[in-house]
């Protein structure tokens, strides 16, 4: 059973328009818990949203890079291993260039 807690009246009428094999008798909607969680994201959204958080996200951002980078440094810089900001990716074991290698021999051939 399908039960909306939280999100809006307007994104939960359209997922039902859009999906009219559900059985209305399947799930409800409580306009009491869409307003608490609006409230709430309101609230945590501008708790989250202070300068203090900002600050500690980019503090711990930078060590987290910091870290990561001396690790790929010390195996010897991995083809897989992506480190910049906003993306870390660590697939030391990427067979993405084999698969390469190997389409281009049969492509020459």
């Amino acid at each position: 059973y399908l039960n909306f807690l939280y999100g809006n009246y307007e994104v939960q009428n359209k997922l039902l328009t859009k999906n009219s094999w559900f059985d209305e008798k399947d799930y409800s909607f409580n306009n009491l818990n869409l307003l608490r969680k609006n409230w709430f994201a309101i609230l945590t959204t501008f708790i989250f949203g202070l300068f203090i958080f900002n600050w500690l996200e980019t503090l711990m951002s930078k060590v987290q890079i910091k870290r990561a980078r001396k690790k790929y440094k010390e195996l010897n810089e991995p083809f897989g291993v992506v480190i910049k900001d906003g993306l870390l990716k660590f697939h030391v074991v990427d067979i993405r260039k084999d698969f390469k290698e190997d389409f281009y021999r049969s492509f020459s051939k």
